[in-house]
């Protein structure tokens, strides 16, 4: 059997640290800034190496950039002619998407979709804000037409990490928009597989060794070593 690996990146903006953090807003001259500068190196990078990729985009981000001057639609056009795929990221990027209402959910998908497809794309992958998801959301997702969901992070050490960080900001007298439900999703399987109920595909995201240590740019960048 060949081995396949699917390279993925979430285009997080830095008001999605600043949330999980338990920061202040952030300055809304940042709301582009992966776009603008992160994903050209992406690019030049899977561009060097001859890898294919998927871009996790937020509908919120890239709606700002629609004008003919907008630089990060530019390159999310360039990322597309260049063989990528663009992903649903949802368009407001809430942590708490997971509690919406199934009609509000609905419409945050929509309103990412119509951005993307505005740029030519035909997204038919999906990926949740903080992977946190469940069967309901997953069923708007499959309403919508998508072919796969690419939230699941079947690793409890990033459920234990995730966990810590939330109380260590609590004692420091933040609050984290992360949310601590959702364990089910951190305990599964790690191989594709058929999402029941729907007729989308799970992607899990990576892990590795017993442990399941999570290949995510938090943990990778983490270690003694970053990568």
């Amino acid at each position: 059997m060949t081995m396949q690996t699917l390279v993925s990146v979430d285009l997080d903006g830095i008001g999605c640290y600043h949330a999980i953090h338990g920061l202040a807003a952030a300055d809304p001259a940042t709301r582009a800034v992966v776009l603008r500068r992160a994903l050209p190196r992406f690019l030049e990078l899977f561009e060097r190496v001859r890898v294919p990729a998927t871009f996790f985009v937020i509908g919120s981000d890239l709606v700002g950039e629609l004008d003919e001057a907008g630089v990060g639609a530019q390159l999310l056009r360039r990322a597309l002619a260049e063989g990528h795929e663009l992903g649903n990221h949802s368009h407001a990027h809430a942590y708490d998407l997971v509690r919406w209402r199934s009609e509000l959910q609905r419409a945050d998908l929509i309103g990412c979709d119509q951005a993307l497809r505005s740029l030519g794309a035909e997204p038919v992958g999906f990926r949740a804000p903080g992977y946190t998801h469940d069967a309901r959301l997953l069923a708007t997702v499959d309403e919508l037409g998508y072919r796969y969901d690419s939230s699941a992070l079947p690793s409890p050490a990033y459920y234990a990490a995730k966990l810590g960080a939330i109380a260590w900001h609590r004692l420091r007298g933040r609050r984290s928009s992360s949310l601590v439900g959702g364990a089910r999703s951190f305990l599964g399987s790690r191989a594709p597989h058929a999402i029941a109920g729907t007729s989308l595909w799970e992607l899990p995201i990576s892990t590795v060794g017993a442990a399941r240590w999570p290949l995510v740019g938090t943990f990778l960048l983490a270690g003694p070593r970053p990568v």
